[in-house]
């Protein structure tokens, strides 16, 4: 687990700007194989990724938070097996990326958003506007 943790670290400090979406998503990856040994056969992961959509750009670390929130709202405070969807595709000129857990709703911050649900979109507002 910590050399796990040690190549993750390295990785993230390594990747500045944009990366390819097949870059971010080897990333996520390494993330949750240190929460799958965290968490044993309670986190279950379904990769649905479009292989047209890997040589995409998105912004370094984007999709990590999104996975962290969900395992930390959703999975890790269950004894049951929960399951983390990861999607990637194309809808036209545009790239959809959904990060999906399968537990009950949470209540949201007063906000409507916790930090790493605002962080992220607030990178996308300042990155991309309304697109």
């Amino acid at each position: 687990m910590l050399v796990g943790l040690g190549a993750l670290l390295r990785r993230s400090l390594d990747d500045q700007g944009d990366v390819t979406l097949g870059d971010e998503l080897e990333l996520l990856s390494q993330y949750l194989d240190i929460e799958k040994m965290r968490l044993g056969d309670r986190l279950q992961v379904d990769w649905r990724i479009a292989p047209e959509t890997l040589d995409a750009r998105v912004p370094h670390l984007l999709l990590q938070p999104l996975a962290e929130n969900a395992i930390h709202h959703a999975i890790s405070r269950r004894t049951t097996t929960g399951q983390l969807t990861i999607r990637a595709q194309r809808r036209g000129a545009r790239l959809l990326l959904e990060i999906e857990d399968d537990g009950a709703p949470q209540h949201a911050a007063s906000n409507g958003h916790g930090i790493g649900l605002s962080t992220t979109r607030a990178r996308l507002q300042y990155q991309y506007g309304d697109d």
